[in-house]
């Protein structure tokens, strides 16, 4: 862009309202490999649930998220940039409200 060399990045976003549910959907949905891992939570009492999808690297590559946006644009970025975590550190993200780091 301008005499300057640009990656773009095509990163799939589906953010909607249903029936007072507000739903985000933020790369991949689901792991598409027996080698990619989810981190997933979720609180029936209080309607929460969250997951974070990394691929075999430990790459961010997905994030689905009900009624708790917390760590989301935080999330979006790392799956932009691929960024690598550590499982556990997923498991405490998707817990809620633990600050959203990388290596």
């Amino acid at each position: 862009m301008v005499g300057r060399q640009a990656t773009y990045f095509n990163l799939g976003e589906n953010v909607t309202t249903v029936f007072d549910t507000s739903i985000a959907v933020i790369g991949i949905s689901s792991a598409k490999s027996p080698d990619h891992s989810e981190a997933v939570h979720f609180d029936t009492d209080k309607r929460i649930y969250r997951k974070i999808i990394c691929n075999e690297e430990n790459e961010v590559i997905g994030m689905v998220v009900l009624n708790d946006f917390v760590d989301v644009g935080m999330v979006s970025t790392a799956i932009q940039n691929r960024e690598v975590i550590d499982p556990d550190y997923a498991e405490k993200i998707v817990k809620g409200h633990y600050p959203f780091q990388v290596r």
